[in-house]
């Protein structure tokens, strides 16, 4: 895949990561305001913890693909 290709790709998947941390970032402030839950209370850690970091998803989704291709090249020169 030429590399402005991948880069666009990366673009966009970190788009739709924001896009949902947008989402998981509105329910929170919901259920902050209707309920006012304690910072303790476990659904509201689960919407913290949601939240995804869009710089470790991109390093994670490349490290997969550099593992895919590091097993390719080992196959292909046993």
């Amino acid at each position: 895949m030429p590399l402005f290709r991948l880069a666009k790709f990366y673009g966009v998947a970190v788009k739709q990561v924001q896009a949902v941390n947008a989402i998981v970032d509105t329910m929170r402030a919901t259920i902050m305001k209707q309920y006012n839950p304690g910072l303790t209370d476990p659904q509201l850690r689960q919407l913290v913890t949601a939240h995804i970091d869009d710089d470790s998803f991109c390093r994670h989704v490349i490290q997969q693909d550099i593992n895919g291709i590091a097993l390719d090249l080992r196959e292909a020169h046993r």
